[in-house]
């Protein structure tokens, strides 16, 4: 049974960064469809535990401009949007929503 590695995101207007926290990621897989799945996978730990994890983004993205780094301790992705979908659009909206929920 695989498990869940920890992940941080943040967006800008023309990006999306993805991290995924895990050490020592050994046969890490990361793999971005241009439709807006994000994918991964890798083995951790003395026993090797498999981490698998999947997202669904809000809409499409570049995958020829997206970047990804490997490290030691994280796996570090940063994705472009494709900016004019409605997708990205309805994020914003509800990001916006989210905050106000937050502060009140």
């Amino acid at each position: 049974m695989s498990r869940d590695p920890a992940v941080r995101w943040t967006q800008r207007q023309d990006k999306v960064f993805i991290t995924v926290l895990l050490l020592d990621a050994k046969n890490a897989k990361v793999n971005l469809e241009p439709e807006g799945v994000f994918n991964f996978s890798a083995s951790a730990g003395a026993e090797n535990h498999e981490f698998e994890l999947k997202l669904d983004l809000f809409d499409k993205v570049n995958v020829e401009e997206s970047k990804i780094n490997i490290g030691v301790r994280s796996i570090f992705c940063i994705y472009e949007k494709l900016i004019g979908t409605n997708g990205w659009m309805k994020m914003k909206i509800m990001v916006r929503v989210v905050t106000w929920i937050f502060r009140a």
